[in-house]
Order: structure tokens, then C-alpha cells, then sequence
């Protein structure tokens, strides 16, 4: 009989250390997950910023096809102009779209289809301002969230070559 409480005991204590383990491991995992996905933000951040530096053109782009209300639509057409003014942008060629849900304007001075629009501009140098949930880099791409709390003047781009 004391046999079997010790082995109980052990199997016990066995279970709690894997669990134990488990756990301890999965937290670890994750930190290292959030660490690796930080890494490979800067690691964007810092392509996008090497290809923009180098880049002479530059297409902004302001989509307030999602946008909820006129607010948030406001303030993407705000961002845009006010990245438009940046001196991280001087001397920049500054292509503007806006992209509304039926059209793209801003290319020659003229109207054209989304696709077209997207398709001209596609691996291209861009900020693409929205109102999804995201800021994010790409390689030569920015994508930019907007809300409803947007201040004047807070998208800019001021970084510059060393």
C-alpha cells in the first residue's frame, strides 16, 4: 500500500512538472516569437527606409474606400497632404492618388479604375495610407492607419541619409 502512495505521489509530481515545463516553454516560445517579429519589423523598417532614400519617386496613396466615416476619410486625405510636405520627401518626384470606391484620381490628371491605378503603382515606392487597423513596412511599401483621433501634421517622413 505505501508502495502505491509513492507511486501516485511520483506520477503526481510528474504531471506538475510537465506541466510546469509546458507552460515555462510556451511562454519562452512566444517571447521569442514577439522578439523574432520585432526584429523582422526593424529589419522591414529599415528596407523600406534604405529604398526610400534612394528612390526618386515616390507614389502616395490615399485610400478612404474602407473608412467608416468622413472623419476618418478626412483624416487620410490630411496625411497625405501633409506627407506630401515632408522633408524627409524633398526633392522627391511626388505622385498623389486618392482612391475612392469607384476610382483612382491623381494620374495625369485623370480618372482611372482601381486596378489600373493599383497596377501602376504596384512594386513601386509607396506610403499607402488607409483606415485598417495597421501600420506596417514593407520593402517599398508603408501602409499607414489612420483613425479618428488624426492631428495635423502627425504623418511625416524625416528621415534622411547619413
Amino acid at each position: 500500500m505505501e508502495a502505491k502512495k509513492i507511486g501516485v505521489i511520483i506520477l503526481v509530481l510528474l504531471a506538475f512538472g510537465a506541466a510546469f515545463y509546458f507552460f515555462v516553454d510556451l511562454s519562452n516560445e512566444e517571447k521569442l516569437e514577439d522578439d523574432e517579429k520585432e526584429i523582422i519589423e526593424e529589419t522591414m523598417k529599415d528596407k523600406f527606409q534604405k529604398n526610400l532614400l534612394s528612390s526618386n519617386e515616390v507614389y502616395i496613396v490615399m485610400d478612404t474606400r474602407n473608412a467608416p466615416n468622413s472623419t476618418i476619410s478626412d483624416g487620410i486625405l490630411q496625411c497625405g497632404v501633409d506627407l506630401a510636405g515632408s522633408q524627409g520627401l524633398f526633392e522627391k518626384n511626388i505622385t498623389i492618388l486618392g482612391l475612392n470606391a469607384e476610382e483612382c484620381f491623381g494620374i495625369k490628371n485623370e480618372s482611372v479604375s482601381i486596378d489600373e491605378c493599383l497596377l501602376l503603382i504596384d512594386g513601386k515606392m509607396q506610403i499607402y495610407i488607409t483606415s485598417e487597423n495597421r501600420t506596417e513596412y514593407f520593402e517599398k511599401r508603408l501602409v499607414v492607419s489612420i483613425n479618428e483621433q488624426y492631428a495635423y501634421k502627425a504623418c511625416d517622413i524625416n528621415f534622411k541619409e547619413n
